[in-house]
């Protein structure tokens, strides 16, 4: 289910660097930046159009993103804190994955099932890794709070 009004949206990505979940929370996107994300996933390069996004999913994933897992990036050892002013710039300099990642999953993440679309049952994500530990709460959901 999605609650249009929500505030709060998270989503579980799996760091294989740092080896855990974060948890990143983002605001709902708009329909002109979501129209905004496809072009810019497309470049001109001379004659042809060539599909790039990994610049449009960093750059709108940091548009819409809100939060992460309290105490999760550290810089030089401090926990960096989302009341920090630099606070994005700081996650997007070393974890351009992460925030690549959330970008693919709020602005791609809806997948067409055609006319006969299967029973699907929730279950949990598996980890990208055996060391990886799962999440405890559902990968991405919405609330009013």
């Amino acid at each position: 289910m999605r609650d249009l009004t929500s505030v709060k949206n998270s989503m579980f990505v799996a760091d294989t660097i740092g080896g855990g979940y974060v948890e990143f929370t983002y605001r709902l996107p708009t329909t002109e930046e979501r129209l905004a994300f496809r072009q810019a996933c497309l470049v001109q390069v001379e004659d042809e159009v060539k599909f790039e996004p990994f610049t449009a999913r960093l750059e709108f994933g940091l548009k819409v993103l809100t939060g992460f897992t309290e105490g999760y990036f550290t810089d030089n050892d401090k926990p960096i804190s989302i009341n920090q002013d630099n606070w994005k710039e700081l996650i997007k300099a070393t974890a351009s994955d992460l925030i690549e990642a959330l970008g693919m999953g709020v602005f791609e993440g809806a997948r067409l099932l055609g006319p006969k679309a299967p029973q699907v049952e929730k279950t949990k994500a598996k980890p990208a890794s055996p060391e990886i530990a799962e999440p405890s709460a559902p990968l991405a959901t919405s609330s009013d709070t």
